[in-house]
């Protein structure tokens, strides 16, 4: 992947001139770029949420989660969850977990989950007991509807530790958790403790470590790599819904009340989920987790079909400060104008 020098990056935009659709243009940025709805669609959605009960449906999913949550707490009393539980614990606490997100699915408006690939998820079962999955990360959404089909925890982002109910969930089904500022050098060694302990709740990677509008496939971290353990990849696929197509649910630089609304606006959500086939490293990948890290990309890219994206986190943040600056711009202007 080509990597953008700092002098390319200053002839690329004047930030004080550039437009958002001449900002949307450039290749790094387009792994975020949204569909950008327009003002009457906006308020047609807005009313469907009110009028087509999303907002009641909203309180539910609120509820359901408020409900997972203190059952896990009682399902895991006297337990740390960063240990291993008992095989009858870990089966009832995956179980509980997936059960109760099948129902998060259902209240979101996802009626059906077509699934592909189940012969790739069967063959990954026989080859091993200890589960390690990757998959791309659109939007909120992503976990509960893994977390249903393969009854997984997750690796996420410190941050979301501390959320109210999220947070809770995830540590309870042995989710784990990692700093983007500070050195994560225990990964390595907690993935392989965990790969050889059957006790653990399968775990699921974001590989690109971040969110993207799904259209393309970031450069993977290296950090899951490092374990040097066969892995399933899995592509999720959002498809709009019903009575809006259009509706937006990648989650990337829209607010979360709007991301909802994309979602709760429609009565029917249409997702796709294939499992693609496991990738077991060769020994040269083993001891070089960038080299196993690109070529299960490039695996990726070859069975999804999906095209190779420029961009890292780093660009995201840049893209969301120079959107915010547009838009800011754009509102002060036209004050001016009245």
């Amino acid at each position: 992947m080509s990597v953008t020098t700092e002098k390319e990056k200053e002839k690329e935009y004047d930030i004080n001139t550039v437009t958002e659709k001449e900002l949307n243009e450039i290749p790094r940025f387009k792994p975020w770029v949204l569909y950008n709805c327009s003002f009457k669609e906006k308020v047609l959605m807005i009313c469907s949420f009110i009028f087509l009960f999303g907002w009641l449906r909203l309180i539910i999913q609120i509820f359901w989660h408020f409900f997972l949550a203190e059952t896990l707490r009682l399902l895991t009393i006297g337990q740390d969850p960063n240990k291993p539980y008992s095989k009858f614990r870990k089966t009832l606490v995956s179980k509980w977990s997936s059960f109760w997100s099948r129902i998060m699915m259902f209240t979101l408006g996802y009626w059906w989950i077509e699934v592909k690939g189940k012969e790739n998820l069967k063959k990954f079962k026989k080859q091993t007991k200890n589960r390690i999955f990757i998959s791309n990360h659109q939007t909120l959404e992503d976990v509960p509807l893994l977390n249903y089909l393969v009854g997984c925890s997750f690796l996420s982002k410190e941050a979301l530790s501390k959320v109210p109910l999220i947070g809770t969930t995830n540590t309870l089904i042995q989710g784990m958790y990692m700093s983007r500022k500070k050195s994560n050098t225990w990964l390595k060694e907690e993935i392989q403790n965990r790969y050889k302990n059957d006790d653990y709740i399968p775990l699921c990677v974001f590989a690109e470590g971040t969110t993207t509008n799904g259209k393309g496939v970031l450069q993977f971290r290296k950090g899951l790599f490092e374990s040097g353990y066969t892995i399933h990849p899995i592509k999720i696929q959002f498809k709009g819904g019903l009575p809006f197509k259009f509706s937006e649910v990648s989650y990337t630089y829209q607010s979360v009340p709007f991301l909802f609304i994309s979602i709760l606006c429609n009565i029917i959500n249409f997702v796709e989920v294939t499992y693609l086939e496991p990738y077991e490293p060769s020994e040269e990948e083993k001891k070089d987790s960038i080299l196993f890290a690109n070529n299960v990309r490039k695996k990726y890219i070859e069975q999804t079909g999906l095209p190779p994206y420029q961009g890292s986190y780093r660009d995201f943040v840049e893209y969301e400060k120079v959107l915010k600056t547009i838009r800011k711009r754009g509102t002060q202007n036209k004050k001016k104008t009245k």
